[in-house]
């Protein structure tokens, strides 16, 4: 099962913390009103291989609702406000093999726990505090196809 919420301000999303943990295998939540109280909401859908997350204003904190999703293989956090300290959860996920980064806040200090993931298959890190040098480093040493 696949859900693609377009999130509007005053909208619950609550009621996906009574789903089935492993009833729904893609979620995508798109709007700047997508926050770290919206990723609690989600925080019980283990069976979760997809999360992409648009246009939306979490922070690295709220990626502590997320912590336990283990079955991921494709995450998106596109333009979203997370950084470095996001990488303590999204390093959890060893099944990834799609992960987009672009436009976020990561920076060189990010490298290191990118090339633990070693299923990754592609990396968006386009539009991030990335350096040449750092990019340099995953395409080396991951065999992913790293977009900077």
């Amino acid at each position: 099962l696949k859900l693609d919420v377009d999130y509007e301000l005053g909208q619950d999303i609550g009621v996906l913390a009574s789903l089935d943990p492993f009833a729904l295998q893609a979620l995508r939540l798109k709007g700047r009103h997508v926050t770290d109280d919206s990723l609690a909401a989600i925080r019980g859908l283990h069976g979760l291989q997809s999360l992409e997350i648009v246009g939306a204003t979490i922070s690295d904190a709220g990626m502590a609702h997320i912590d336990e999703m283990y079955a991921l293989r494709r995450l998106s956090l596109n333009g979203a406000g997370v950084g470095d300290a996001a990488m303590q959860v999204i390093s959890l996920y060893q099944r990834l093999e799609h992960l987009d980064l672009g436009g976020t806040q990561i920076s060189n200090a990010s490298v290191e726990p990118l090339k633990r993931l070693t299923r990754l298959q592609r990396l968006n890190i386009a539009r991030t505090r990335i350096s040449r040098e750092g990019s340099t480093l995953l395409t080396h040493d991951l065999a992913a196809e790293v977009r900077y």
